[in-house]
């Protein structure tokens, strides 16, 4: 039995697949013309070539589904989501506005808008606080946040509760570690 057919199938009925090799001749203006910074990247335009959606990374089958699934729910442009923001700020928004920035490389934007979904968001959410520390960390390499905002965002995540949290401790742990050996400065280092 073929455990990727759902999936594959989903797909296949939401959007119309394109595979580009964004490091080949043919591939790099348009990866270019997309502000592919990092692979994997998938954008999710419309049928007029405007952004809907964009994540990174490699995941499970079922965390693309979802992402592509709610590219589809809500398929508004970047430019109708920010507009839709600043006319109703909401958690939502902000949150899916810092994503697509944050895949986009543009950190500070993204961190204003998870700083503002936290803000707007009536429930402590976790993920979002995650989110906001590894933007910071993000940021790091281009020097954009400083060691003490990268520390706090750390701190932010340390001060969390639950079992559910434990792989991302280690995870900031980890990154901390980096961003200390990196820095040069031993005492980051959780």
């Amino acid at each position: 039995m073929d455990e990727n057919k759902p999936f594959r199938t989903a797909i296949h009925e939401a959007v119309i697949f394109l595979a580009i090799n964004a490091e080949d001749e043919a591939g790099e203006p348009l990866a270019e013309s997309f502000g592919v910074g990092g692979y994997p990247t998938y954008v999710v335009v419309n049928a007029d070539g405007e952004t809907v959606d964009r994540w990174l990374g490699y995941g499970d089958p079922d965390g693309f589904l979802a992402a592509l699934q709610g590219a589809v729910g809500d398929p508004s442009t970047v430019a109708e989501k920010l507009a839709r923001y600043e006319d109703s700020p909401n958690a939502w928004d902000a949150e899916k506005l810092g994503d697509i920035y944050g895949a986009e490389g543009k950190t500070e934007q993204a961190l204003s808008m998870y700083r503002a979904a936290d803000e707007l968001d009536s429930e402590p959410n976790p993920g979002l606080t995650g989110k906001i520390f590894y933007t910071l960390a993000d940021g790091f390499h281009s020097e954009t946040f400083t060691l003490e905002e990268i520390t706090a965002g750390a701190d932010a995540v340390l001060a969390l509760e639950g079992d559910e949290n434990t792989m991302t401790l280690v995870q900031v742990a980890r990154t901390m570690g980096m961003i200390a050996n990196q820095a040069e400065q031993a005492e980051l280092s959780l």
